[in-house]
Order: structure tokens, then C-alpha cells, then sequence
């Protein structure tokens, strides 16, 4: 599976959550471009866990989330194939420097990227 495949199969994963689609490269530039997905809601972090939970238990296993100031993070491997794994992130968007006067994310709450690991699956 190329991660191409591996991020449309992930984000198919997690439609019914509410999420928009978001550009990833405004925020973490070329660096990430074919390895990650992101995606903003008008849901808190908090509860938009719960989903982004629920849609991605069908998918992979995960030892657990953990919050670090206010950012939500997990890494997961797929179920049947424990060498191929991704990270997810959910970042609050309100009070954060980083999404600080960009209109793109203005009356959304949450920020969330899928992120493959490269070195786990084949490009």
C-alpha cells in the first residue's frame, strides 16, 4: 500500500466526523506534502476526540491519547499490518500563535493531521 493510498483510505476512515478538509502546507510547508492529511472542525478538541476515536478504531490499534498542552496526539498501527503506522494530532485552533490571523481557520475550533509514517510503508 503507497501512502497515497494509505492517507485516502485513513481519511475515508474518518468521514461522519466533523471535519472540513484543510490545506496542510500553510502550516507545515513542503516538509509534509504526500505524507499527511489535515482537516478542521467547528468541534472543541476535546469532544471531537471521541470521534476521530471511534472512526479510527475499525482501522488501527493504538496504546492511547495523550494531551500535552492542549494538543491531543496518538500513533496507531493498522490492524492486520503492525509495521505500517500513522500519528494523529488534535490542536485547538482558538488562542493558538500558530493559527493567529490566518482566515483560513477563523470560526473553526479544532486542527487535526494524519501524518504516515514514511519508513513504514512503501511510496
Amino acid at each position: 500500500m503507497t501512502t497515497s493510498s494509505l492517507l485516502k483510505d485513513l481519511g475515508a476512515a474518518l468521514q461522519g466526523a466533523d471535519l472540513q478538509p484543510a490545506d496542510c502546507q500553510w502550516l507545515y510547508g513542503r516538509m509534509r506534502t504526500g505524507t499527511s492529511a489535515c482537516w478542521m472542525s467547528r468541534v472543541a478538541p476535546d469532544a471531537l476526540l471521541k470521534q476521530v476515536q471511534a472512526h479510527l478504531k475499525p482501522v488501527g490499534v493504538t496504546s492511547g491519547w495523550s494531551n500535552d498542552y492542549g494538543v491531543w496526539g496518538a500513533f496507531y498501527a493498522l490492524n492486520g499490518q503492525p509495521g505500517r503506522t500513522f500519528g494523529v494530532t488534535i490542536k485547538p485552533i482558538p488562542g493558538e500563535l500558530e493559527f493567529e490571523g490566518v482566515k483560513a481557520v477563523q470560526g473553526y475550533e479544532s486542527f487535526v493531521t494524519l501524518t504516515v509514517n514514511e519508513s513504514a510503508t512503501s511510496k
